[in-house]
């Protein structure tokens, strides 16, 4: 991380260390890293964790709004796909289109996710900046808020079961 930060100006710098302080240790370089490159030449990467686990992982990293809008259109995209497929009588075809739209949901989520967290991050970072004048106060204040929830993925999980057991106890 310092050599990340050595090759800044201390404007930059500012914001390098408000991201790190945001994601914490010991995800804070790998974040750094990847957010520069889309900040420097709009360079998006593949985050692994985000394709395999997408509004989970959203859910961990505290992007709960985009997490939700991710679920929702997931379910949304669930019933549509079982009305298409009941009205048009593909039931032969029922696994291979769910395969289709999960991959697609996936790969668009793993493509998208870091640039998602910095816009989320950024949008965190002004926000508390306007609120906490005080820099002691601001830095913790932010390294609380950023960081990682295990709670949150917990809920949205049971939240998201629940959603999928209602939604399905409807069809019956």
């Amino acid at each position: 991380m310092e050599q990340i930060l050595d090759d800044f100006s201390q404007e930059n710098n500012d914001t390098l260390k408000d991201w790190a302080t945001f994601v914490q240790s010991p995800h804070d370089t790998y974040y750094v890293e990847k957010w520069i490159a889309i900040e420097d030449n709009g360079k998006d990467s593949f985050n692994i964790g985000a394709f395999f686990f997408g509004a989970f992982w959203m859910l961990y990293r505290k992007m709960y709004k985009e997490s939700i809008i991710v679920m929702m259109l997931i379910l949304l995209e669930t019933y549509l796909e079982g009305y298409i497929i009941s009205i048009f009588e593909w039931w032969e075809y029922e696994v291979v289109l769910n395969l289709i739209s999960s991959l697609t949901i996936a790969t668009v989520i793993g493509f998208f996710g870091n640039r998602l967290y910095l816009n989320s991050t950024n949008q965190k970072i002004k926000e508390l900046k306007v609120i906490n004048r005080e820099q002691s106060a601001y830095q913790s204040v932010l390294a609380y808020v950023g960081g990682t929830s295990w709670a949150a993925v917990a809920i949205g999980f049971s939240l998201y079961c629940l959603f999928f057991f209602i939604l399905y106890s409807l069809e019956l």
